[in-house]
């Protein structure tokens, strides 16, 4: 049983449509806009970001543990800030979201 391809970018266009319109996407888009008039802390996010990732790459040692304990010590001090918490939450709210909406359909269509 196959979807036409028109009906199925429509179907795509409409969860689209959907996801924007929720309270999640509305509120990270808002926390978005206002983290770019502080160019200084999305940069102090990025950079965290960044030790995360190189983070996640790394052997186990304890060069990793001391990376993890830098990190988080870096995150709770940034996350002091409202704007940065806000913008924070935010983002793990509409990731949250998002998440639920792909696990959704990868059971529906018993993706393995």
């Amino acid at each position: 049983m196959s979807m036409p391809e028109n009906s199925m970018d429509s179907a795509i266009e409409r969860l689209i449509e959907q996801m924007r319109c929720t309270a999640d996407y509305q509120n990270y888009m808002k926390q978005k806009e206002t983290l770019k008039s502080y160019p200084e802390l999305k940069e102090r996010i990025e950079k965290l970001r960044e030790l995360n990732c190189r983070m996640q790459n790394m052997p186990e040692s304890e060069s990793l543990y001391e990376e993890g304990e830098k990190l988080e010590q870096q995150y709770e001090e940034l996350c002091e800030d409202t704007r940065v918490y806000d913008f924070m939450q935010a983002e793990l709210d509409f990731c949250r979201m998002f998440q639920s909406i792909l696990a959704r359909i990868t059971a529906s269509i018993e993706f393995e």
